[in-house]
């Protein structure tokens, strides 16, 4: 995660064979959450993506993926920042 003020990017990289779709979750401080996803054809042609939004709040954690995901490693999916 890079934040500059409340813009924040979040880059993610694809270690499977399999594509599947982005799903992010970002947790703020205040309990609110913002859900952002991206298709599949984010990796048609790299194998990492960044997702850039604008913090509202500041943020508790950011996790990655949803119950159902295929995921080949899930132990990386939460970020939590300093």
């Amino acid at each position: 995660m890079k934040k500059t003020g409340t813009n924040v990017t979040v880059t993610i990289k694809m270690k499977g064979t399999k594509p599947v779709p982005v799903h992010l979750a970002v947790y703020y401080k205040d309990g609110s959450v913002q859900k952002l996803r991206q298709s599949i054809a984010v990796w048609e042609k790299a194998n990492s993506t960044a997702i850039s939004l604008t913090a509202t709040h500041a943020i508790q954690k950011i996790v990655l993926g949803e119950l159902h995901d295929a995921d080949v490693d899930s132990s990386n999916n939460v970020y939590i920042p300093d």
